[in-house]
Formats: structure tokens, sequence, C-alpha cells
């Protein structure tokens, strides 16, 4: 059970953890006025995937930084897992050697369409699976990418390669300059107990969540716990988190909120935090299992079952 899961069930640990810790009412405050500051979302083509996009913009924003950061995400991972890394390489080198950019409309094109099949590999990486392809089996003759062959979505295209352009507008309404790096899916102290949660990337001390939602009103409380719940995953302060910044992709603007506005007394909170993943969450076993109290009463049940001869599902 992912991080999301346990924050879209109010009866679990982390979300009961969060509701007492975090007042519903401030909370409630604060997501009212970050959504009526938001201007109105761009619509999105007929027929688009809404997954593959918002995943593959998060591809595009990520080479807009730099190109090299797609070599250590999940998507790469996802492609030598199906040894189609040399594939990527070839587009990274092939977009990068370009005189072209973000205001030219093919090299768009081409981009959105990398940040798609990057996108397919990441949700491979994640489980859900695509069928293996090498890299030449994914080009057609004339030696460009063949969509067809990864389930490519071309309205999703079409939808990530309107959207590329916005990129550095969108990004400076946070006030900050261009990044110069940046680190992606990175893992906390605590994502295991909480099921597993890697955050979207973080910049220069800044957890970073795009969103591609087409809705007037997209921020929520499960949006809020979710980057809350990341710094305090990070228990020993390894990343020197000290922001949250939404982006949203198709409002054009971006919400940068200092950790101390989000959390009274945030390294208490975390010290709190750390002591409750470890009495409720999902801990090593041994060094290869981990253990989750619902599990391990049905692990015991079983045992005892099988001690008395009645060994029955």
């Amino acid at each position: 059970m992912s991080v999301t899961r346990l924050l879209r069930n109010p009866d679990s640990w982390l979300s009961q953890f969060l509701q007492e810790n975090v007042k519903p009412n401030a909370a409630a405050a604060f997501i009212a006025d970050a959504n009526n500051r938001l201007p109105e979302p761009s619509s999105a083509p007929a027929e688009v995937d809404y997954l593959l996009s918002g995943m593959a913009f998060t591809y595009a924003f990520r080479f807009w930084v730099s190109p090299e950061s797609w070599f250590d995400t999940v998507g790469y991972r996802g492609a030598e897992k199906l040894a189609t890394q040399g594939f990527i390489d070839y587009l990274v080198d092939e977009l990068r050697s370009s005189t072209a950019g973000l205001t030219d409309v093919d090299w768009n094109h081409r981009l959105a369409m990398a940040s798609c099949i990057m996108a397919k590999f990441d949700s491979h990486q994640r489980g859900r699976k695509i069928k293996p392809q090498t890299g030449l089996l994914l080009m057609d003759d004339a030696g460009n990418v063949d969509s067809t062959k990864l389930g490519i979505n071309l309205a999703s295209v079409k939808d990530v390669s309107r959207l590329i352009p916005t990129i550095p507008e969108a990004w400076g309404t946070s006030g900050l300059a261009k990044p110069i790096d940046l680190e992606s899916n990175q893992t906390f102290h605590w994502s295991r107990a909480c099921g597993g949660g890697d955050a979207q990337m973080i910049i220069e001390g800044s957890l970073v969540e795009i969103k591609t939602s087409v809705r007037r009103h997209p921020i929520d409380l499960t949006s809020l716990y979710q980057q809350i719940c990341y710094y305090l995953m990070d228990k020993s302060d390894e990343y020197r988190i000290n922001r949250v910044i939404w982006y949203w992709s198709r409002h054009r603007s971006t919400l940068a909120v200092p950790i101390s506005s989000l959390i009274k007394n945030p390294a208490k909170l975390r010290r709190k935090f750390s002591e409750a993943a470890s009495k409720n969450g999902i801990q090593k076993d041994n060094g290869s299992r981990f253990r989750d109290p619902i599990l391990d009463r049905i692990r015991k049940n079983c045992e005892s079952d099988a001690a008395a001869g009645d060994w029955r599902w």
C-alpha cells in the first residue's frame, strides 16, 4: 500500500496521524486560499490520456532543467529492465544536440514523444507492464519513433508538446531562477514504513510536485498531506527540505510554501512521526521482509491453525 493509498483511507494510521497533528481548519483555509489564487487552467485535447500526459510532462520538465537527469529516474531504470536504455541515450543525445529549443514546434513534439516513452518505461518499472521491445523495434523504417509499439496516446503527445513552451514562464512564478540540477524519485528513511513512497523531485531543498490537472481548483487535502508526509519521512533531514512547490502546468502557475508555514514546529512533529511510523508502519523484519500489523495477525492465526493441524484457506 503506497503513501497515497494510505492517505486516501481515513482510517489508516497515516491519515489519523496527520488529522491529529495538522489542524483541519488551518489545512482547509490553506487549500481554499491556494485554489483561489490559481488562474483558469487551459483545456486538454479530446481523448487525452491524463495519466500519461502528467507523467510525460514531468519528464519534459526534468529535461528542461538537465537532460542528464533522465539517467537517474524510475523511467530509465524501466528502460534498463527492458534492455532499451541505449534507445533513451540516443533520444537524449539527439534532442540535446539540436540547436532548436522550447520555441521550436518540431523540437517540442520530439521532446514530448521522448517524454511519453520515458513515462511508459516509468509505468513498467512501477509494475504496470508493457511488452518488451528493443530500441530498433521502437522505430519505423525512416528512423522515427513508432508510438503504436508502446501504445502511446498521440493526443497526449500533442498535449505535452503544447505545454512544454510554457515551462520557463510558469516556473518563473515561483520566484526562483531556473534550477541547475534536481534529484528525482528520492525515497526517505520511512518510505517503506508507509508502504513505499518517492518524491517526484527535490530541487535545491524544495519538494516539487508537478500536476497537469484540468480542474479549476486542483489542490486538495491529499495533495497537501502527501508533501507534508514526504518531509516527515526524511527522519534525519538528509535532503534539507525547507519548502514545497506545487507546479500546475495547465494553470501556468506555481505555489511555493515554506515548510514552517505548513507545520508548526516541524522538527518536533518529525520526531513524533518517527515514533508513530516505528510503531504502526510496515517495518523491516530480519532484513528481508516487511511487517504490517494486520499481516502479522493473519500470520499468527495461520501458525496457530497449522500447529493444531487445521491448515485451511
